[in-house]
């Protein structure tokens, strides 16, 4: 599991410095050289293995995969902002005059 640290901490990291800004463009030929990398090193952690179960052994993403997930990251906070309550519609509610035989339902925040 020392090779698995190693490749998590040390090897990967490299592997994807700044993954959010060239993902997009990487050729298939680029992205296999990057991909035999990971699969090189999964053949010394786990051999006799087969890559994709080595991967679930280790409960570690394929490359690809991991860059689709941090690149999507900062594209979903900015373009797709978590929905908030508004403020300004509470507010609007609140000041509003009660209708005749009518109440403001109570509002726990």
């Amino acid at each position: 599991m020392h090779l698995l640290h190693f490749y998590t901490t040390d090897v990967r990291s490299v592997l994807e410095y700044a993954c959010p800004v060239w993902h997009s463009r990487l050729t298939v030929a680029q992205a296999e050289m990057i991909k035999t990398v990971q699969e090189r090193v999964f053949r010394m952690i786990c051999p006799n293995t087969d890559y994709k179960v080595a991967l679930l052994f280790a409960g570690i993403e394929a490359l690809h995969d991991r860059r689709e997930t941090i690149t999507a990251k900062p594209f979903n906070r900015q373009v797709l902002p978590a929905p908030q309550f508004s403020t300004t519609c509470f507010l609007i509610y609140v000041t509003m005059k009660p209708l005749a035989n009518t109440e403001i339902p109570h509002l726990s925040i």
